[in-house]
C-alpha cells in the first residue's frame, strides 16, 4: 500500500457542539462529549482509537485531517478521521499539567480517552493546513490528491433497494483531453492496481473511501467518467447522504490512493469478496486481464481468477446461479436462476464469457444458508492451480472489516501506517502459505 491510510470513526451525539477554536487544545464540550460517549463504542472501535491516539504520542507524528460535528438543536452523529502524515511534531505538555487544580488521573480509560482527545484537537487543527498546503495543479481527470473536485451525477442504477451503481462525470474543463491516451481513459495507469476514491459528505465534512468499477468496455463514456457501487448502510453518514442525491447534484472526490499494486507476473488470483467488496475484485481482473477489447488486453494467456462473492441477501446479486447441493462441489455446474439478472451480475457473466475457464465467479448468500466456507476456499485454490505454472499466487480479500478480518485476521496499525499484518482467520488454519499462495488484505 502507498501513502497513508484514512481511518473512521463514528461517535453518536447526546447534545449540540458549540463551535469551538481549532486552537484549543483541549476544547471542554468536545472533551466532556467524547467521554460519555466512549463506553457506548463497540470494544473493537474503542481499542482501535486508543491505539491510534496512542501511536500519535509515541511517534511524535502529525495528526492531520478533520472532525465534523452538527450545529443543529438535534445532532445525530459526530465523525472524527484522521491520517497520520510523517511530519515530527515538537513535544506536548502532558494532559496533567493543562490545569493545576484537577488531581493527576489514575492509568485508566479515562487518560486514554484524554489522550485521544488531544490527538482529536490536533486532527482538527491540521484539517485547513491538510486541504491548502498543496500547490500543485490537478490531473487531466481533474481530480487532486488533497483538494475535493466536484464531479456530477450523470446516472443512478438500482442493484437493489440499498444497492446502486453511481456513474460520475468530470467538470467540462476536464472533459478536453490533451492525448488520445486520456481520451480513451485518463484513469489508464491506475488499473494495473487497486485504487480508491475519497468521497465527501459536505455539511458534516465526513469523508469516506469507495472503489471504482472499471469502466464497460461495451458501453462508450466520457473521458474521465466513473462508475461506484454504493450501498447504504443504517447509519451511514456518508452513504446516506449520497443516496438521497438525484441526477445532476454534485459530489465532491478526492484522490486516487492505490491500496494494491498487483505484481505482473501473477498467475492466479483467488479473491474473497464481501458485499461491495465486489467492485476490488472486478478491478484485479481489469490489472490481471486487462480490459479484452483495447491493445491493453489479455496480458496473459493462461492467468486465471476466482471470485467468491458473498452477500447477505439474493437481492444484492439477483439473477445469479442458485446455491448447488452441499454433495456439490462449488465448481461444478449450479442449477440457474430464473430472475432478470442485476447489472453486476451481467457484467460478472460477460466477463466469464469473454474469458472461459480463466474467470469464473461463485455467488453465496446468507439468507440462503450458503456460506464461503474452508472447502469453498480449498476448492477454488485446487481449481486454480490445475495446471502447474509460474508465477506468483494471491488471495486477495475485500468487504467490511469483520469479513477481512474472519477470513484473513485484521490489518494492523504500525509506523502510523494502516498494514497487512499477520495472517490469521480462516485462511491460516488451510496452511496455505507454504504452497505459495500470498494473502493480501483489502
Amino acid at each position: 500500500m502507498q501513502g497513508p491510510r484514512v481511518a473512521h470513526w463514528e461517535f453518536p451525539a447526546p447534545a449540540p457542539y458549540p463551535r469551538t477554536s481549532v486552537k484549543s487544545r483541549h476544547p471542554p464540550a468536545l472533551r466532556a462529549d467524547f467521554k460519555f460517549n466512549l463506553p457506548l463504542l463497540h470494544q473493537d472501535e474503542k481499542a482501535s482509537m486508543h491505539r491510534c491516539a496512542r501511536l500519535a504520542r509515541s511517534t511524535r507524528r502529525v495528526c492531520r485531517g478533520d472532525v465534523g460535528y452538527t450545529h443543529n438543536t438535534t445532532p445525530v452523529a459526530v465523525i472524527f478521521r484522521c491520517c497520520f502524515s510523517t511530519t515530527t511534531r515538537a513535544a506536548e505538555p502532558s494532559s496533567e499539567s493543562t490545569s493545576s487544580t484537577q488531581p493527576t488521573p489514575p492509568k485508566s480509560s479515562k487518560s486514554t480517552s484524554t489522550l485521544f482527545l488531544t490527538t482529536l484537537a490536533l486532527a482538527a487543527a491540521g484539517a485547513t493546513t491538510y486541504q491548502l498546503s498543496s500547490s500543485s495543479s490537478p490531473p487531466s481527470s481533474g481530480l487532486h490528491e488533497r483538494i475535493f473536485t466536484p464531479y456530477t451525477i450523470t446516472s443512478k442504477t438500482p442493484i437493489s433497494p440499498t444497492s446502486t451503481i453511481f456513474t460520475l462525470s468530470p467538470p467540462p474543463s476536464q472533459t478536453s483531453p490533451t492525448s488520445d491516451t486520456q481520451s480513451a481513459d485518463p484513469f489508464a495507469p491506475l488499473w494495473p492496481t487497486i485504487w480508491s476514491l475519497t468521497f465527501r459528505q459536505p455539511q458534516l465534512q465526513v469523508a469516506r473511501s469507495y472503489t471504482p468499477l472499471p469502466p464497460l468496455s461495451t458501453t462508450p463514456t466520457t473521458p474521465g467518467a466513473l462508475r461506484f457501487l454504493i450501498r447504504r448502510e443504517h447509519g451511514g453518514e456518508v452513504s446516506t447522504y449520497l443516496s438521497r442525491l438525484s441526477v445532476g447534484s454534485t459530489i465532491d472526490i478526492r484522490g486516487p490512493v492505490v491500496e494494491y499494486a498487483i505484481p505482473p507476473d501473477v498467475s492466479d488470483v483467488v479473491f474473497l469478496a464481501g458485499g461491495t467488496g465486489i467492485a476490488p475484485a472486478l478491478q484485479a481482473v481489469r490489472a490481471v486481464l486487462g480490459d479484452g477489447v483495447s491493445g491493453e488486453g489479455d496480458k496473459s494467456t493462461n492467468t486465471t481468477v476466482k471470485i467468491l462473492w458473498a452477500n447477505r441477501q439474493r437481492s444484492e446479486c439477483s439473477g445469479a446461479p442458485l446455491p448447488a447441493p452441499s454433495w456439490w462441489r462449488i465448481w461444478d455446474t449450479t442449477p440457474t436462476s430464473t430472475e432478470p439478472p442485476s447489472p453486476l451480475v451481467e457484467e460478472l457473466r460477460g466477463l466469464e464469457a469473454r474469458y472461459p475457464g480463466r474467470v469464473e465467479v461463485k455467488y453465496f448468500i446468507d439468507a440462503e444458508g450458503s456460506f464461503i466456507d474452508r472447502r469453498g476456499i480449498l476448492d477454488a485454490v485446487k481449481s486454480a492451480g490445475k495446471e502447474e505454472k509460474e508465477g506468483r499466487k494471491l488471495i486477495m480479500v475485500a468487504g467490511p472489516d469483520g469479513f477481512v478480518k474472519h477470513y484473513v485476521g485484521p490489518r494492523v496499525w504500525e509506523g502510523g501506517e494502516e498494514k497487512q499484518g499477520p495472517l490469521g482467520g480462516v485462511v491460516k488454519g488451510l496452511g496455505l502459505g507454504v504452497k505459495g499462495w500470498e494473502v493480501v488484505k483489502l
